[in-house]
């Protein structure tokens, strides 16, 4: 069993220092029951908690966000082959402005999923799921509201659903390669709309020497239209104008180093159709219920270069590179994407000082956001950007026994300990006006039990 859960002190000291509050938190659990030798329940649990709400004299209105998930899951062995697996999860989802009059979307969900794994020889694998999903979208504002007109069309109260199946295999046909094919299909449902979703995709890894693998991968994928990700419970309501639909491409190799270390590089093209991509195509959080008429087609493609030492060891950790560019094509016009950042630079090491005690560091950089012409029509273009952007993050952790095999532990984390300011759009016209977010410096406590 694993509990852990962390609160950010950074609020107590932000009120102290002016009116405006913030509030985040974390937690995550997770146990396993052994019913006997052949089956088992588990149990995972996590969530978050996070607010801003800034100066009463600041034109950003800040946010609010919380999401939940908890997963039970059943397997059961069937035979000295084949293993059975039957999960459930339900979540919450929410997320508003910070100020009083904020409209609010939330939603809740459940989940069903079942799987059979096979072994069918020492080279073939197969693995065949079906899964089901429902979820009921929420919607808390006011026609009085002027962000009314926008909520009520892209976030209605309503309820979808979506059900699907899958079969994979894992193939080895000689020792030095290795092929997994698979497709899986989803019927989506809302608003009394009905779509179909076929995805087949195939990955393969050859060894062509000792140790060096090259890898390839292909895949088509369909998914519900979003207006901005990772956003909980922001689900558009546009089954009527299609899935999203996107084809991935990625081939790389990868091969061993010295003191443990191993090293990759790999290009990739990717290409998503029918996208709804507001932030893309303006780096504008604006609810816009237009944004449904606007859906584009964005393609990125690039080079990937990571080298990196397992963190079991004493001293681990990664360095990547990524050199990429991403494109965004709305009604037949192209222009780079208000996503693009040339240049993303990234590492982090962890070192294991010895009697239980732990510290980390992380930092990225990344190329600015191109500059986004007002003249005319709005359009971003690269021959200005603004600033690149720089963080580091912190961590250290101290862990003590708890009985023969557990621990309990006490975990300090600094995120932006570098407190940079990013520049999110660079607006340009006679003269060019950099907007720019934070910094925000969030400082926590946590801790985390095993036993």
């Amino acid at each position: 069993m694993r509990v852990g859960g962390r609160y950010s002190y950074a609020g107590l000291v932000l009120s102290l220092l002016s009116d405006a509050e913030l509030d985040y938190w974390d937690y995550h659990a997770q146990a396993r029951l052994a019913l006997g030798d052949d089956d088992a329940i588990q149990l995972f649990a996590f969530g978050a908690y996070d607010l801003f709400r800034p100066p009463s004299d600041a034109e950003n209105t800040g946010g609010e966000v919380e999401f939940h998930r908890v997963d039970v899951r059943y397997t059961r062995r069937l035979g000295p082959n084949t293993e059975l697996s039957i999960a459930v999860t339900g979540g919450y989802d929410r997320a508003g402005g910070a100020v009083e009059n904020a409209s609010v979307v939330d939603s809740e969900s459940l989940r069903a999923r079942a799987e059979l794994e096979s072994v069918l020889s020492d080279a073939a694998t197969v693995y065949v799921g079906v899964d089901g999903r429902v979820d009921r979208f929420g919607l808390e504002t006011n026609p009085a509201y002027l962000s009314y007109p926008d909520y009520s069309a892209l976030f209605p109260e309503r309820t979808e659903g979506v059900v699907g199946a899958y079969v994979e295999a894992a193939l080895q046909p000689t020792r030095t390669i290795r092929v997994r094919p698979g497709v899986r299909a989803d019927v989506y449902r809302g608003q009394g709309v009905t779509v179909v979703g076929v995805d087949p995709r195939i990955s393969a890894e050859f060894e062509v020497g000792r140790d060096v693998v090259l890898e390839h991968s292909f895949g088509i994928l369909h998914q519900r239209p979003n207006f901005a990700a990772q956003v909980p419970g922001a689900q558009v309501a546009d089954l009527a104008g299609g899935l999203q639909q996107a084809l991935l491409f990625a081939s790389g190799v990868r091969f061993p180093l010295p003191s443990d270390l191993s090293a990759s590089a790999t290009v990739f093209r990717s290409a998503y159709f029918r996208a709804l991509d507001p932030i893309g195509g303006g780096r504008d959080f604006t609810i816009d219920r237009t944004l449904l008429d606007r859906r584009a087609t964005v393609s990125a493609a690039g080079l990937e270069l990571r080298i990196s030492r397992p963190l079991t060891r004493r001293l681990g950790g990664f360095l990547g590179y990524t050199l990429s560019r991403s494109e965004q094509t709305v009604r037949g016009r192209k222009a780079v994407s208000g996503f693009d950042r040339p240049h993303v630079l990234q590492g982090a090491l962890g070192y294991d000082f010895g009697n239980g005690f732990r510290g980390g560091v992380r930092a990225i950089f990344y190329s600015g956001v191109p500059a986004l012409t007002l003249e005319g029509s709005p359009t971003f273009t690269d021959d200005r950007r603004g600033r690149p952007y720089f963080r580091t993050d912190l961590r250290f952790e101290k862990r003590f026994r708890l009985g023969e095999a557990g621990y309990w532990g006490i975990v300090a984390e600094v995120l932006n300990a570098t407190s940079t300011r990013e520049v999110v759009r660079l607006d340009c016209g006679e003269l060019c006006r950099e907007r720019s977010a934070g910094p925000v410096v969030l400082p926590s406590l946590g801790v985390e039990a095993a036993f």
